[in-house]
Formats: structure tokens, C-alpha cells, sequence
């Protein structure tokens, strides 16, 4: 399967849970990883987290997404084409690859999707900013913020149907 969109700049604002369910027509991408943490603050701790993701890429072109971390944080979009300031942002790196990135503050998390007929394969990625020595993001332990020193993938699945 090809991805059928032109190379753009996509960004999705927050909806509910029902704007990623698929209509006739729309290819659902899921992506499940499980990301290792080393937490430095306000606790010191080594863990991980599992992620699933759901995009929906829907036949009038835009897209919806829908996160879920177990026993934490949940969370949707719905993609505007468009240039918006902020939020989540979705590319067309090529007719086989979509890039999702959303800035976290220190850090960019980056979801990349290749498709090859009915088969995908992802990667999900943390990027430090330039100048930034730690990760900043939700720890789904403590339930607040927190600070790590490291963020980093060490499976994905990717699933299209």
C-alpha cells in the first residue's frame, strides 16, 4: 500500500477517543513499543513503560490518532492540514513514510511509520534539544512530571489493517 498523500505538514489539536474509531475506507496503523527509562529526579529509577498507538488515516486526508500508555497517561488528535504553532505534527516523508513528532519541551518524540502493502514497520524515537541534558516527560509511577536521563525505544510492532 502507498500513501496516497502529497508531502505536507499536518497538526492535530486534542479530541475525544471517538475521532480515532475508522470509517469505511481509512487504513488503521497500529504501533506498540516498550520504551526503558532511567528516571534521575525527583527519585532515581530504572523502569519502562508499554505504548500503544492507533492512526487512522482516513480517505478525505486527514488523520486521528489515539495513545494510550498501560497504567497511565491516555490521549488523542485529529489532524488539520495546515501549519499550526503548536501540538502534534504529522509529515509525508515519502509515498511509504509518515512521521509523526510532537515536542515534549526538552525533548522531541518521533514516530516514524513505513508501510509496504499490508505490512509496516515503526520506530519511536526521543530527541533531546540542543542544550538539554535531560528528558523531561510524565512519569507514570509518581504521576507527575519527572526527569530522566535516558528515554529509549527497545521493541516496536507495527501492524496495518
Amino acid at each position: 500500500m502507498k500513501l496516497v498523500l502529497l508531502p505536507l505538514i499536518v497538526c492535530a489539536a486534542l479530541v475525544t477517543h471517538d475521532d480515532a474509531n475508522a470509517a469505511a475506507g481509512d487504513t488503521n496503523i497500529y504501533v506498540h513499543y516498550k520504551v526503558n527509562a532511567v528516571r534521575v529526579r525527583p527519585s532515581a529509577r530504572v523502569g519502562s513503560a508499554t505504548v500503544d498507538f492507533r492512526i487512522v488515516l482516513r480517505a478525505n486526508g486527514t488523520v486521528s490518532d489515539a495513545f494510550a500508555v498501560k497504567d497511565g497517561l491516555k490521549g488523542t488528535a485529529k489532524v488539520k492540514l495546515g501549519r499550526q504553532p503548536k501540538g502534534v505534527v504529522y509529515r509525508v516523508i515519502d509515498d511509504s513514510t509518515i512521521e509523526r513528532t510532537f515536542d515534549v519541551g526538552a525533548h522531541i518524540h518521533k514516530l516514524t511509520v513505513k508501510v509496504a502493502g499490508k505490512n509496516c514497520t515503526a520506530t519511536s524515537d526521543y530527541i533531546l534539544k540542543p542544550g538539554e541534558k535531560e528528558f523531561r516527560d510524565y512519569s507514570t509511577e509518581l504521576k507527575q512530571m519527572a526527569y530522566f536521563s535516558s528515554l529509549k525505544a527497545e521493541y516496536v510492532t507495527c501492524v496495518i489493517e
